[in-house]
């Protein structure tokens, strides 16, 4: 982590708790909950959604496999996947 990212990470932390106390989040609120939870989720998802394709493990393979499966037609994905569909299947069993 570099100390770009620390910074990041502080600014956005002081972000929440200023929006917090501007929101009276401590105590109890009933009207404001709503204004309040989308100012103070609304930082976190730019953040996700504009965040680099190198940013993180998996996300360059996720962006590959978005450019994969964006390309290919609809008999393409049914068949051709490197991915599981799933566990194996229980017979369900008819009480009599």
């Amino acid at each position: 982590m570099t100390v770009e990212g620390i910074l990041q990470f502080l600014g956005l932390v002081a972000f929440e708790i200023v929006v917090a106390i501007l929101f009276n989040a401590f105590s109890t609120m009933q009207k404001r909950k709503l204004p309040y939870l989308i100012c103070a989720i609304s930082p976190l998802a730019a953040m996700m959604m504009f965040h680099s394709r190198y940013i993180g493990n998996d996300s360059l393979n996720y962006y590959n496999l978005f450019l994969q499966t964006s390309r290919a037609t609809v008999q393409d994905l049914l068949t051709n996947t490197r991915f599981e569909h799933g566990g194996p299947r229980i017979k369900s069993v008819q009480v009599k």
